[in-house]
């Protein structure tokens, strides 16, 4: 199959990391949509900062049960 319908969400989020410094500050200067995750740099406290990122979840468990689900017929749009 095209590589499209295996990874129909490859472009929903483009930067994930732990910093809105480094990780979510460099993804939205690329135009890239950011998912923080509160595992190290930075926390729930800092997210009102200019680098806002798209999503914030707690770690990888949630990033990647978020993954799953929008990877399902019908998932997250």
């Amino acid at each position: 199959p095209p590589r499209s319908t295996l990874f129909p969400y490859t472009t929903l989020f483009r930067s994930v990391g732990d910093s809105l410094a480094s990780d979510i500050a460099g993804g939205r200067a690329a135009g890239a949509r950011t998912a923080l995750l509160l595992t190290g740099v930075s926390g729930q406290a800092d997210v009102c900062s200019p680098h806002r990122p798209d999503l914030v979840m707690d770690g990888l468990p949630e990033l990647s049960a978020f993954l799953h689900t929008a990877w399902q017929p019908g998932g997250i749009r």
